[in-house]
């Protein structure tokens, strides 16, 4: 199993060249799926890929 890259909100929108208000917006529609780890919120790497993609 590999491990895969964890993002924050921040460093997203950093690799993506969009704010951060994208991100939360693309996650509030459902376009994004987001992981909580101790209530924070990351974004797999895959989920980024798949953003691009479509």
């Amino acid at each position: 199993m590999a491990i895969e890259k964890l993002y924050t909100v921040n460093e997203a929108a950093q690799v993506l060249r969009v704010s951060n208000w994208t991100i939360w917006g693309k996650l509030r529609k459902g376009e994004l799926r987001r992981t909580k780890i101790g209530g924070r919120t990351v974004l797999r790497e895959s989920e980024l890929k798949k953003l691009i993609k479509n």
